[in-house]
């Protein structure tokens, strides 16, 4: 969850409206209207995201989509 907290810190410094997060692509964020990709020493991949949602989306939630 640290790199998601680093990525969330980094949207609300550089005023983002949008964090574009997809595995194993840069994390992209929406400054201003313009879409803006980040350079990062870790990229997102799928275990990494799949790891995210299940520590942020309530469990009833997860069963519905699921």
């Amino acid at each position: 969850m640290e790199l998601f907290h680093k990525i969330l810190n980094t949207a609300v410094e550089g005023g983002a409206s949008d964090v574009h997060i997809k595995p194993n692509a840069p994390v992209v964020y929406r400054i201003s209207s313009q879409l803006v990709e980040t350079e990062m020493s870790q990229q997102p991949d799928e275990q990494w995201l799949s790891n995210v949602i299940d520590n942020i989306v309530p469990d009833p939630v997860q069963a519905e989509t699921g």
